[in-house]
Order: C-alpha cells, then structure tokens, then sequence
C-alpha cells in the first residue's frame, strides 16, 4: 500500500494547482472561491466544502499526483511511502512537525 505523508515542518498541505490536479485524477469537480479562500466539490450545483485534510493519505488519486509532483519538483517535501498492505497504520508527527507513519497498536492497557 502507498501512503502520502510530509517532510515539511508546516505538514501536509497541498497548493491550489495541486487541489485542482487532484481534482482531475479523481474524477471530481472542484471549484476554487478567491472572496473566501475556500475549495468546494461542486456536487449538481451544490457546493459542499473541500479541505486538503479530508484526503485519505493512501487515495490512489493522491498518491498519483504525489508521484507526478515528484517528478516535477523534487524538492516538493511530499513522499510516497510503501508499506506492506495488512498493516494497521496512523501517521504521526515528529516534534519538527515531519510526518512517519507507524503500525497501530492493536491493545492498550493502563500503564
């Protein structure tokens, strides 16, 4: 399984060409409002709010344009990292603000 995640202190974000590539790979229509500074799916003339984060970090349409991003500007400080496909996993932060991912723990208890 690949799953995007950020080398970059500020996190995961993507610009507006970005948000609108990812548009295109997915399949979707995003629309861009400059007055508010938003992204909204345009869903039959509804527009239903978009963030970045909303973003399964393993979307295949993701991951696509991570690839493709990569290409193109590989100072980009977004990565595609593989990971075998039955790990349990979440993404964590490092203290910097860089992205890792890790297995989730399956049990917890009091410690």
């Amino acid at each position: 399984m690949k799953i995007v995640i950020s080398k970059d202190t500020f996190g995961f974000c993507l610009n507006d060409d970005e948000m609108m590539r990812y548009g295109e790979i997915k399949g979707i229509k995003i629309i861009y409002e400059s007055v508010s500074n938003q992204y909204y799916i345009d869903t039959i003339n509804k527009h239903n709010k978009f963030y970045d984060f909303q973003i399964p970090r393993n979307d295949p349409a993701l991951v696509q344009l991570v690839e493709e991003l990569n290409i193109k500007l590989p100072n980009r400080k977004l990565k595609v990292v593989e990971i075998p496909d039955d790990v349990d996993w979440i993404i964590k932060k490092q203290d910097s603000g860089k992205e890792y991912i890790t297995e989730k723990y399956k049990r917890m208890w009091d410690w």
